[in-house]
């Protein structure tokens, strides 16, 4: 089917609108190369990315319940 043919469908999640709840899923990622890359992160980029490891370690605590 061309490209041209193609609408987005209604329901579908779109991760590029503003005010997306989720983090982009490379976020953790980013962040750890731009570390080990040797630029500093601000201190809100060490925050996410601590939350984010947390996260990927132990996913059922994301809502704050334990």
């Amino acid at each position: 089917m061309p490209i041209e043919n193609m609408s987005p469908r209604e329901d579908a999640p779109d991760s590029n609108y503003e005010g997306d709840p989720g983090p982009r899923p490379d976020r953790k990622n980013e962040l750890e190369a731009k570390r080990i890359g040797g630029l500093r992160l601000t201190p809100a980029e060490e925050t996410e990315l601590e939350r984010l490891r947390a996260e990927s370690e132990m996913p059922w605590k994301k809502d704050g319940s334990q």
